[in-house]
């Protein structure tokens, strides 16, 4: 992934909910996670703490998984696609 895409996508992620499509690493399965780090979103599900600011030029990306109500994170480099929802 592209810096400039990875940035796209980290502005998007502040913005809302983005589904990602990704590759795990530890087992190869394709993984489809809807996620945000938009602090509103955050709130309403009752996380008070927030990502400030993510390096478009790290290859870790760290978001908040809806589906999971956890903390994630996943490598730019494994992301096959992704998608405002």
């Amino acid at each position: 992934m592209l810096a400039s895409e990875k940035s796209t996508l980290i502005e998007s992620l502040k913005s809302g909910v983005v589904e990602v499509t990704f590759t795990k690493i530890s087992t190869g399965e394709v993984r489809v996670m809807p996620c945000t780090v938009n602090p509103d979103i955050l709130l309403d599900e009752g996380i008070s703490s927030e990502i400030k600011d993510q390096n478009p030029d790290s290859e870790h990306l760290v978001v908040y998984a809806l589906d999971k109500k956890a903390w994630r994170s996943f490598i730019s480099s494994t992301v096959t696609g992704w998608k405002k929802v």
